[in-house]
């Protein structure tokens, strides 16, 4: 229905008058003003204004009617065709008329004034005629316009509110995803990337630096005393700690070559590609700093470790396996306490691969530096101490290490005691 109201339409919009209507009417008061000035030119026979008038308004009527291409309106008025020879004749009388001079000739101006009376008269009786028809077709193409706008209206009303509730439906989505986005790949208190972002994105930063020719590094960070923190001061000045690290350790991320991760409970990485040894510096001098937290000054220490792609492992469990053995050695020797470290304290530590265990190696023999670390810590340093020793392992041995200070960590006891060599030996 509304493509049919269209045809009615443009089928009718010809008919409205435009130029056919227009060129009638003007044609109509070009002849009436010619009948004018004949009956003037009667009355005044002898004026030279008379003369000069009527030859105007005649020149007028010969464009309108000999130089002007009527066949528009003749084509939509059909009895403007048999009015136009009777116009032109008349047009041509009068030349001869006004050829002649003053003074008129008053017989033929009486009888072109009778004759442009009844072209006038039929011409404004073909004109309203038309304008009737005009009427009818406008009323028909009115009432097909105002059903024509109505649909138009509906059609709109549909159409904005498919794409209000379209719009409103993809807003919403899009948000629900962001937040569904967030909750899955987010820590909830550090706003960190979690384990799980981790989990599905770490081969892909591996392969992107090994397409790019680039090293990966992988930091594992272990925060101090951070159980000491939550017992002291409680968990709000906890999560303030991690909240203070989370910002240090997102003032390092680069979208596509940095990332920061949460692993839980106190425990960080950040994957770096192709980036120098200074990161490693930058993250060693941030984490170990004094932060204001809520009124309490509050000491951030951090153990790292760290392994890299190509140079410690081609696939990212055995960069993560060598990061974390770093990670151990850097804890343990913290632990060893400031009389028995060399070189002052170490808080970050990279992978060095140990070779295969032998009988001579220092991590087994008894009077080799970590053995005797062991057992200063331990209270293996007596007669009692070293009769335990016989019948106590040395992973058992090893957990000892954390008395010192560090936390407790009952996963670091199991681990391979030649990982333990990295330690440094007493001169």
């Amino acid at each position: 229905m509304l493509f049919t109201s269209v045809s009615k339409i443009e089928s009718a919009m010809p008919r409205f008058g435009f130029f056919a209507i227009r060129e009638f009417h003007i044609a109509i008061r070009d002849v009436t003003h010619l009948r004018d000035m004949v009956s003037l030119a009667q009355l005044a026979g002898g004026s030279p204004e008379s003369l000069e008038q009527l030859a105007a308004a005649n020149d007028l009527v010969y464009i309108r009617f000999e130089r002007i291409d009527g066949g528009d309106t003749i084509s939509e008025i059909p009895a403007y065709a048999g009015i136009v020879p009777q116009v032109n004749d008349a047009v041509k009388r009068i030349d001869a008329i006004l050829a002649a001079g003053l003074p008129f000739d008053e017989n033929s101006l009486k009888e072109l004034g009778i004759e442009l009376d009844q072209i006038v008269a039929r011409m404004n009786d073909e004109y309203y005629k038309y304008g009737e028809e005009v009427n009818v077709d406008l009323y028909a193409a009115e009432k097909n316009l105002n059903r024509f706008n109505y649909q138009i209206a509906f059609a709109l009303t549909v159409l904005s509110a498919l794409a209000i509730g379209t719009a409103v439906l993809l807003i919403g989505r899009r948000e629900t995803i962001s937040k569904l986005e967030f909750l899955a790949w987010r820590d909830a208190t550090t706003e960190l990337k979690n384990r799980a972002w981790m989990s599905a994105n770490r081969d892909g930063l591996l392969e992107r630096a090994r397409l790019a020719g680039k090293p990966l590094r992988l930091f594992l960070i272990d925060l101090d005393h951070f159980k000491s923190v939550n017992d002291t001061f409680g968990h709000h000045i906890g999560d303030l700690l991690l909240k203070a690290v989370a910002e240090t350790l997102q003032s390092v991320e680069r979208p596509g070559e940095v990332a920061a991760v949460r692993l839980g409970g106190d425990e960080f990485a950040v994957m770096a590609i192709g980036h120098s040894d200074d990161l490693g510096h930058r993250l060693r001098e941030q984490l170990n700093r004094f932060a204001d937290l809520d009124g309490h000054q509050v000491r951030i220490g951090a153990s790292i470790g760290m392994a890299s792609f190509p140079d410690h492992g081609s696939d990212i469990s055995t960069l993560l396996r060598n990061a974390d053995s770093a990670l151990y050695a850097c804890t343990a020797f913290r632990a060893l306490g400031p009389s028995r470290r060399r070189g002052g304290p170490r808080r970050i530590r990279t992978f060095r691969p140990q070779p295969r265990a032998s009988s001579t190696a220092p991590s087994s023999r008894p009077g080799s530096s970590l053995y005797s670390a062991i057992g200063v810590r331990s209270g293996l340093g007596s007669e009692a101490g070293r009769q335990r020793a016989s019948t106590t392992s040395l992973p058992h041995r090893a957990l000892a290490i954390s008395t010192g200070g560090a936390r407790q960590k009952v996963r670091k006891a199991s681990r391979n005691p030649s990982q333990l060599s990295a330690l440094p030996s007493r001169a």
